[in-house]
């Protein structure tokens, strides 16, 4: 199942369109395109603040800035497989 049938699902369970009466899986692409707008936002600052979030270290400064990591270090805090195109909304 994916994150947009289970919040689909949940929603429904809560009743929750009957405020806004909008579609249960439109309240679910709404939510998760905030999620993906957030992430944007929090890239985009660490980026204007020249660093980088890395998950389980928090933000770190790019490499080659006062107080980086080594590039051997980056790469291994770097995901493999993540690209510009995981952005995109899921759905």
């Amino acid at each position: 199942m994916t994150l947009h049938h289970e919040l689909t699902k949940l929603l429904n369970r809560y009743n929750t369109e009957q405020a806004s009466n909008t579609p249960d899986f439109l309240l679910a692409e709404f939510l998760i395109a905030c999620l993906a707008a957030y992430n944007m936002a929090v890239q985009s600052r660490a980026t204007w603040y020249g660093r980088m979030d890395v998950p389980g270290r928090g933000s770190v400064p790019f490499p080659g800035t006062p107080g980086s990591v080594s590039v051997k270090e980056h790469e291994q805090l770097t995901f493999d497989g993540v690209s510009e195109d995981d952005t995109q909304l899921p759905f």
